[in-house]
């Protein structure tokens, strides 16, 4: 095949069907030989509850390429009303209490004790220096 003919292909000016990638028929026959069914219907027989199945027509609207779902979606976005955002503002009729003092445990009434400086992981302690008394003159 070609660059130009490659190219056309890209372009997919015929809408979404045409560029959808499904399985191949040869993908089909081996998938329905694996799990035993003759037919995709046979399949769909085997795996939906009857209780659900139905073989009527589905009332769907006719295909709309993507430009034409991009330009439904613009017209419903335009629709959209801008409000006031109010994440953060609480929820009507329920209280939310101050947070804790600084230094305050939760709970206790008593300050939070300072926290002691962290020692180095895996090392003896440091060895104190002694020095021999001089006498004082």
């Amino acid at each position: 095949m070609d660059a130009l003919a490659e190219l056309t292909l890209l372009e997919a000016a015929d809408g979404f069907v045409a560029r959808h990638i499904g399985p191949s028929d040869a993908e089909i026959a081996a998938m329905l030989h694996e799990v035993g069914a003759a037919t995709l219907d046979d399949l769909a027989a085997k795996t939906v509850p009857p209780t659900i199945l139905s073989n009527r027509a589905l009332d769907l609207p006719p295909p709309i390429d993507e430009a034409g779902v991009l330009a439904e979606l613009r017209g419903l976005a335009a629709d959209n009303v801008v409000k006031k955002s109010l994440i953060g503002m609480g929820y009507h009729g329920t209280h939310t209490p101050p947070g804790a003092p600084h230094g305050q445990s939760a709970n206790n009434g008593k300050p939070a004790p300072k926290a002691k400086p962290a020692k180095p992981h895996g090392q003896p302690p440091a060895e104190k220096k002694h020095e021999p008394e001089t006498a004082a003159k």
